[in-house]
């Protein structure tokens, strides 16, 4: 469980990543045993890859060296809850739950898990998890039809922002719903900034919208713009795009369509995977602060 260190150069295409905020203004990326750390300043302060067979599963940051990974149990099939020191390299298991536990993320010391039924009808709940030892798991939201992947985050507030295949959901912090809407998507992502904006992948028609690249490698932009006309493959079918929700309006951008991650890394920027095994890029975009071009 170690890990290996990667080599030092690095490349601004690389393989699709689950992105996550490092809480500090940078970001992980992880992909299969392979994990990036990129600090506020844009350096990649940790690579390695850890050896097959370490728990792995859906990730979230209580710090920037302190990750929270939930992963199933081979045995029961249950899920596992497990903090990841990403210093010393060492694994503690915080919470055993006979249930399969899905995407996860942290507000102050609770740790936020999707929790599923498959007893009957596949359902979901969200259960908090105190990250003190010896406390157990307690659902705070009342069950929901589990439709596909299921994704959440949490504001600085303490609101619960979720998505499935077919609706985003918005629960307060003690778990009662405020919100549900139709929001169709193919791998469902989330991710919420501390002011409270949302973005979330969804299907749908894209805005009209101009943006620009203001930097990467050839090879980086070739990928960027086959995700400029949200129909990568040529298949015609339906894709997912990126969705802004904020407190006055919604957009639906026509760019990097398909996105393999995503994640706030401040109130102001976000950071997109986009692509294939050929090429995926860590694309920086910075919203304007007015209706109109996207960067």
């Amino acid at each position: 469980m170690d890990g290996e260190q990667a080599g030092e150069s690095l490349i601004d295409t690389t393989y699709p990543m689950e992105l996550l905020s490092d809480t500090a203004g940078g970001f992980w990326g992880v992909s299969v045993g392979s994990w990036l750390h990129i600090d506020a300043s844009g350096d990649a302060v940790r690579r390695f890859n850890l050896d097959e067979g370490v728990p792995s599963g859906a990730v979230a940051a209580i710090t920037p060296t302190q990750l929270v990974v939930v992963s199933s149990d081979a045995v029961s099939g249950g899920g596992v809850v497990r903090v990841f020191d990403t210093e010393t390299m060492s694994w503690d298991v915080v919470h055993e739950d006979s249930r399969p536990l899905g995407d996860v993320t942290v507000f102050g010391q609770d740790v936020l898990v999707v929790a599923y039924d498959y007893s009957a009808t596949p359902t979901f709940t969200v259960a908090r998890l105190p990250l003190d030892e010896g406390v157990g798991a307690v659902d705070i939201t009342t069950p929901l039809p589990a439709v596909g992947q299921i994704a959440l985050d949490a504001d600085s507030t303490g609101t619960i922002h979720l998505v499935t295949g077919e609706h985003r959901y918005t629960f307060a912090a003690d778990g009662q719903l405020l919100a549900e809407v139709a929001s169709r998507s193919e791998r469902p992502l989330i991710s919420v900034n501390d002011r409270g904006d949302v973005l979330s992948s969804r299907q749908g028609t894209p805005q009209e919208l101009s943006s620009f690249v203001a930097a990467g490698s050839a090879q980086a932009r070739a990928v960027i713009e086959r995700h400029a006309d949200c129909d990568p493959s040529g298949s015609g079918a339906a894709v997912d795009h990126l969705a802004i929700v904020t407190a006055e309006t919604t957009v639906t951008t026509p760019f990097l369509c398909a996105p393999a991650g995503m994640t706030w890394i401040t109130d102001d920027a976000f950071v997109v995977s986009v692509g294939d095994e050929g090429g995926a890029p860590l694309v920086l975009v910075t919203p304007p602060p007015r209706p109109g071009a996207l960067s």
